[in-house]
């Protein structure tokens, strides 16, 4: 499209609005037009359109034939909702890159839109705008949630029984954009007053059960979309304990088995499985599912794949954390071999090794005499000996604490093992939480559309 049709259409626009009795349908049909012109021609026309005014005449349009006078209250006239959503839809495509510009009455716009008498495309389609003006706006975020506030009607859109594809997958992307933040104080995996807000509405056991359902467990993009929203509130135990009570370790079960060759799928529900161990409870229940088996197995097939590798180990590693049945299913399925090969290849890989020597530590911890021995005799001392020598950060902290599990107290400068050294017991036994970075893979945020 051209930046002369976007013009052409704007002006019409304009004109229609600057009568008294504006005719709804053909006022409709134009906003159609110039949102679908602005999403088409990219960010130079839809930077044109802004400079001629164009976010303030859709404002007008709204004002002209769908406003109904009361706030919060959708206007019941013929055809206002046919223009409400062409209004959203214009101002979906003027807000992508730009969310500053939303003002007061495009809050109420939004504020009626997430009216639960509103349509299914009305909602996907405020869903859409409220990502963009939420993507890069901290200021709108917090706007949106304690100053309107609007959090518990937009978290409500999902409560309907069967919600299409399309909209569960919109509504997990406003979602996320709505509980990340620009504030550098808020890591993300941490959990802002937002996030415990949404927990408190009770949607996570809701989100979790909709992933083995039939209307959504093949489509991989609906199943990605609530296991990165899941991923991110996992953040405390109150939140891991909802998220599981809708059922989700069968379903994580499920994804691991029938969609193994979809990697940024599988990875987001390991990181998922991860975040969830770090709860006791949900950790016991995981080994009713066999989920080690899978794990071992996703690390085996993409041992070449840095970030799989990175993410299926730090999982092992919460999963064996105190726990000797998951350590048994992990010596079962040949963990050590697989751990053994994922040093030897990724020797250089600091990330990758620190969650391989936690999980040495954890089956260490929670194993035999038997075990560690077998440990002894593959060759683990030796090759942590020169992990510990090649990269000295993680000697302390990461390599000495599984090598003093195997009998062996300390490194000399030749890298040989020496007699008992005067290091404490525990050292390097930090919490296994300190490691935990977020890895839960949405892809970059890009505004719509």
């Amino acid at each position: 499209m051209t930046l002369f049709d976007a013009h052409h259409t704007l002006t019409d626009l304009m004109l229609m609005i600057d009568i008294d009795m504006p005719i709804t349908l053909e006022v409709t049909t134009k906003l159609n037009d110039l949102g679908e012109f602005v999403s088409d021609g990219g960010p130079d026309i839809r930077d044109k359109m802004l400079e001629l005014g164009a976010y303030a005449i859709v404002i007008r349009s709204w004002y002209a034939c769908c406003s109904s006078g009361v706030t919060n209250v959708p206007s019941p006239a013929v055809g206002a909702a046919l223009c409400r959503d062409a209004v959203l839809k214009a101002l979906y495509s003027l807000t992508a890159g730009h969310p500053e510009i939303i003002d007061a009455t495009g809050w109420e716009i939004i504020a009626q839109a997430l009216d639960k008498t509103c349509s299914e495309p009305t909602h996907i389609l405020v869903l859409k705008l409220c990502r963009n003006i939420f993507i890069k706006s901290e200021a709108n975020r917090e706007h949106f949630t304690w100053i309107l506030p609007l959090l518990e009607p937009l978290v409500s859109i999902i409560f309907q029984e069967k919600p299409s594809v399309q909209l569960l997958k919109e509504w997990c992307a406003a979602i996320k954009a709505l509980i990340l933040s620009d504030d550098p104080r808020v890591p993300y995996n941490r959990a802002p007053e937002r996030k415990r807000f949404i927990a408190r509405t009770k949607v996570l056991p809701i989100v979790a059960a909709h992933l083995h359902q039939p209307e959504y467990e093949n489509d991989e993009g609906a199943l990605n979309a609530m296991i990165i929203f899941l991923g991110s509130m996992a953040i405390s135990d109150d939140m891991c304990i909802q998220i599981e009570n809708g059922n989700v370790l069968p379903a994580i079960q499920s994804i691991l088995r029938n969609h193994f060759h979809n990697k940024t799928l599988i990875r987001n529900a390991v990181s998922l499985l991860r975040y969830l161990s770090i709860n006791d409870y949900v950790r016991e229940k995981c080994s009713g599912y066999a989920l080690m088996k899978w794990v071992v197995a996703l690390i085996d097939y993409y041992k070449k794949e840095t970030d799989m590798v990175d993410v299926g180990l730090n999982c092992c590693a919460f999963m064996t954390l105190q726990n000797a049945c998951q350590t048994s299913q992990f010596l079962s399925k040949n963990g050590l071999s697989m751990v053994m090969t994922i040093m030897t290849d990724h020797s250089e890989d600091v990330t990758i090794l620190k969650g391989a020597c936690f999980t040495l530590r954890n089956v260490c911890e929670n194993s035999d005499k038997e075990t560690r021995d077998k440990m002894i005799e593959v060759g683990f001392p030796a090759l942590l000996i020169q992990i510990a020598m090649n990269v000295e950060e993680l000697k302390e902290f990461y390599v000495m604490p599984v090598l003093r599990q195997l009998g062996i107290t300390g490194i000399d400068n030749d890298g040989n093992p020496t007699s008992p050294s005067d290091a404490p017991e525990d050292a390097g036994t930090m919490a296994i939480t300190a490691t935990i970075s977020d890895d839960i893979d949405g892809g970059p945020e890009v505004e719509g559309p």
